[in-house]
């Protein structure tokens, strides 16, 4: 195995996202690759195409099992994936003011049910999460936008932006403005 061979070995352990079975299987794959791409007799460049074809098709194959695999009904990962659905949804409705409720209602759930679920895998409410994320974007709109304060809070859904000022003053410790002018 050569020096890039090594190298890419070391890219392609990725835990966290793809679980490879036969890595040696890929690497030998990559490695014949790699060789037809350097190779400059005739016929070399078809070669390549095709072992890299192989590799997207494996890779591929490996994704969907992995996906497969993680979707499988578990008592333990079925709140997890409601969790994570809420938390794409609260991302997606971060302009918008919303609820518990609403979030609850969108996965077709028990507001009760997923305020426990959430807390249990996130340390925080619902509510606690949903204003912590928006005064985080608001601060990131603060210091990367030339937007007013009250267009700020109207972008992350509040409708009224002196409630919104309460609120960053009661989580930040300062107001909106302050903060602002202090991190220019």
């Amino acid at each position: 195995m050569d020096a890039w061979t090594s190298g890419f070995s070391r890219i392609l352990h990725l835990p966290d996202r793809l679980s490879i079975r036969n890595s040696t299987l890929l690497l030998e794959t990559i490695q014949r690759l790699v060789n037809f791409q350097r190779g400059t007799a005739h016929g070399y460049s078809v070669a390549a195409e095709a072992q890299f074809l192989i590799f997207l098709h494996y890779v591929s194959q490996e994704t969907i099992r992995t996906i497969t695999h993680s979707a499988e009904p578990r008592d333990c990962s079925s709140s997890g994936l409601l969790v994570t659905r809420a938390l794409d949804y609260i991302e997606r409705k971060m302009s918008e003011p919303f609820s518990l409720h609403e979030v609850a209602n969108h996965l077709e759930i028990n507001p009760q049910y997923l305020s426990r679920i959430f807390k249990t895998q996130t340390g925080l409410s619902v509510g606690t999460y949903i204003l912590r994320r928006k005064i985080a974007v608001a601060k990131e709109r603060m210091l990367s936008t030339r937007l007013n304060i009250k267009q700020i809070a109207m972008s992350v859904g509040f409708r009224n932006s002196h409630y919104f000022s309460r609120r960053f003053h009661s989580e930040i410790g300062m107001s909106p403005r302050a903060y602002q002018l202090s991190n220019n």
